[in-house]
């Protein structure tokens, strides 16, 4: 695993990655919008394995 003051990187040799990048806003529509996973991508074999966020909840005004 690598750590960054930027972002954690979490190595696996095995299976497919996929990577989304999004980048959040600060208007109120956008804020509150919660990012998550994509559930046609989840299954049982595939579960989800980070919680939704917004932006709101990452920034202290």
């Amino acid at each position: 695993m690598y750590v960054s003051v930027e972002h954690t990187v979490m190595e696996n040799k095995v299976g497919t990655v996929l990577l989304v990048f999004y980048l959040f806003s600060t208007d109120s529509v956008s804020s509150s919008k919660l990012c998550r996973p994509i559930n046609e991508l989840l299954s049982e074999g595939n579960p989800q394995k980070y919680h939704g966020t917004s932006a709101l909840s990452r920034y202290k005004i």
